[in-house]
């Protein structure tokens, strides 16, 4: 039988992830509904429909809210934030002396 584990067993759950994330970080930061949805060019309605679950920021606008908040997008939408194994796969040691654990990328040059 074929893994099929997949995006489709992720526990990916915009409408629980972003409501709170937004409502904790606007909160812990002290910052009104109305001043955030203005930062962001939408009405506070929107804003309140993003804390709510009732809406989801899409393309350009979720992307905004990602730059104006510092939050990364996985937080935004994973309910399991940075500990999220799918989100965050830990690198295998793979004993490249970088620390990182990645393969090392070098481009060649061409000289003329």
């Amino acid at each position: 039988m074929a893994n099929t584990k997949g995006a489709a067993d992720h526990p990916f759950d915009k409408a629980t992830a972003l409501p709170k994330t937004l409502r904790e970080w606007r909160r812990a930061n002290q910052i009104k509904i109305s001043s955030a949805a203005e930062e962001l060019e939408v009405s506070t309605s929107t804003w309140g429909h993003w804390e709510t679950g009732a809406r989801f920021p899409k393309g350009k606008k979720l992307l905004r809210l990602v730059d104006y908040t510092g939050i990364p997008l996985h937080q935004l939408i994973c309910p399991n934030g940075e500990g999220c194994p799918q989100c965050n796969p830990q690198p295998a040691a793979n004993g490249n002396g970088n620390g990182n654990g990645y393969k090392s990328v070098t481009k060649s040059r061409k000289t003329a």
